[in-house]
C-alpha cells in the first residue's frame, strides 16, 4: 500500500449500501484501499489480523450491532477513527455513538463524496492528535523517571563524597579528599552527560528547525573530526563511498551519524572496529547503510532498541542513557525518513536510512 493511502474498513450487512460507500469513496479525492465485512464479529477478526485507518461502522447489523461494538473497537484501536453509520433520525444513536468513542458519524440520507472526505479527513485528524499527544505524555512520564533514577545517583554520591572530604580535611587527610573530589567530579561528569544527551534528544523533537540542501559527505567529514579521538584510541577503521545530498537539519543530521557510528565504536569488541558506510538510491529515496563488525543484536531487539531510555545492558558493562538510538529516530521522523537495523549475533549490524531525495 502506498504511504499515504488510507485504509478504509466498510462493515455493513447490505450489499447496496455498502456498493454506495465504495461508489462515493471513489468519486472523493481520498487515496484509499477500500475492504468489506457484514457483520462485527468480522470487523473484529479482520481487524485483529491488520490495521485500519477508518472504520465505517454500520450502527444497525446482524447479531451484535455496531454501537455494541464500538466500547470495544475504540479500547483495542484507539488510534483508528470509527465512523458510525446511522440511518435517517437517528441523530440519538449517533450521539451516544460519540460518546462512546466514535470519531463522528455520518447519515445515510444525503451523503456526498464532499461530506464523507471531510468527516474522514477531520477524524483522521483528531486521531493523529490523540496519538501525538499520547506519545508526548508517554515521553515526559518516561522523561520523570530517568531524572528521578538516573539523576539521583550521581547527586546521592556527590553529596556523599562531599561529606567523606569534610571528615577527611578535619582528620588532615589531603590525599583521600583529593581522591573523594575527583570522585565528585566524575559524578558531576555523568549527571552533565545525562542532561546533555536529553537536550539532544529534545532538540530531535523541535517544530521549527531549518531545513536546507546537506552534502552527507560533508556531515561525515564533521562526525569524524568529532570522533577522532574516538577512533583513534580503539584503532577503528571508518570507510565512508560517496554519499548523495538530502533535504535536511545539518546539526540533527551530524547527531544522528555521530550517535551511529559511535555505537559502533562502544558496541564493538574485536581487535580492531570497522565501520563502512554506503548508499544507493531507487525512485527518488536515498538509502544509507551503516555496517560495523560490533557484538550485533538479537532479533527480538532489533526494534526496541529505538525505544527511549531502553538498555540491553547494564552500565557496567557498556555506559550510556538509552537515548542515542531513540534520537536517531526521532532525526529520521523529522526528515520523513526510516531507520531500522538488520543483525545476526555476533556478526555485527547493518543500520539502513531512507531519506527522501535533495529537494533543492
Amino acid at each position: 500500500m502506498p504511504l499515504n493511502q488510507l485504509s478504509i474498513l466498510v462493515a455493513d450487512d447490505d450489499d447496496g449500501d455498502r456498493k454506495l460507500f465504495k461508489r462515493i469513496l471513489q468519486r472523493s479525492d481520498l487515496d484509499c484501499r477500500i475492504h468489506e465485512v457484514t457483520n462485527l464479529d468480522e470487523v473484529i477478526e479482520i481487524c485483529h489480523a491488520q490495521k485500519f485507518d477508518c472504520i465505517l461502522l454500520d450502527y444497525k447489523m446482524p447479531g451484535k450491532s455496531g454501537l455494541e461494538g464500538l466500547t470495544y473497537l475504540h479500547k483495542e484501536h484507539p488510534y483508528c477513527a470509527i465512523i458510525m453509520i446511522t440511518g435517517q433520525g437517528d441523530e440519538m444513536v449517533a450521539s451516544t455513538a460519540i460518546k462512546n468513542g466514535a470519531s463522528d458519524y455520518l447519515s445515510k440520507n444525503g451523503l456526498t463524496a464532499k461530506i464523507m472526505q471531510t468527516v474522514i479527513t477531520n477524524s483522521q485528524e483528531k486521531k493523529e492528535l490523540l496519538r501525538k499527544i499520547d506519545k508526548q505524555k508517554r515521553s515526559l512520564e518516561m522523561f520523570a523517571q530517568v531524572l528521578a533514577h538516573d539523576l539521583s545517583a550521581p547527586l546521592r554520591h556527590m553529596r556523599s563524597y562531599s561529606q567523606l572530604i569534610t571528615l577527611a580535611l578535619e582528620k588532615q587527610d589531603y590525599k583521600s579528599a583529593l581522591s573523594y573530589n575527583e570522585n565528585i567530579n566524575i559524578a558531576a561528569a555523568h549527571a552533565q552527560h545525562l542532561i546533555q544527551t536529553l537536550e539532544q534528544y529534545n532538540q530531535a523533537t523541535e517544530e521549527n528547525i531549518p531545513f536546507s540542501s546537506c552534502d552527507l559527505n560533508n556531515v561525515l567529514k564533521e562526525v569524524l573530526i568529532n570522533l577522532d579521538p574516538t577512533v583513534r584510541s580503539k584503532n577503528a577503521e571508518i570507510t565512508i563511498s560517496d554519499l548523495p545530498k538530502v533535504w535536511g537539519n545539518k546539526p540533527l543530521l551530524t547527531q544522528l551519524f555521530q550517535n551511529l557510528i559511535s555505537n559502533s565504536l562502544k558496541y564493538c569488541t574485536a581487535d580492531r572496529p570497522t565501520i563502512f558506510l554506503s548508499a544507493t538510491k531507487e525512485n527518488d529515496i536515498n538509502c544509507i547503510t551503516v555496517i560495523d563488525n560490533g557484538i550485533g543484536i538479537s532479533p527480538e531487539n532489533q526494534t526496541i532498541i529505538f525505544e527511549p531510555f531502553r538498555r540491553l545492558h547494564t552500565h557496567g558493562e557498556y555506559p550510556g542513557t538509552g537515548l542515542g538510538l531513540a534520537t536517531c529516530q526521532k532525526i529520521m521522523e523529522r526528515h520523513q525518513g526510516k531507520i531500522w537495523c538488520e543483525s545476526t549475533e555476533p556478526k555485527g549490524t547493518t543500520f539502513f536510512l531512507k531519506f527522501p531525495g535533495d529537494e533543492e
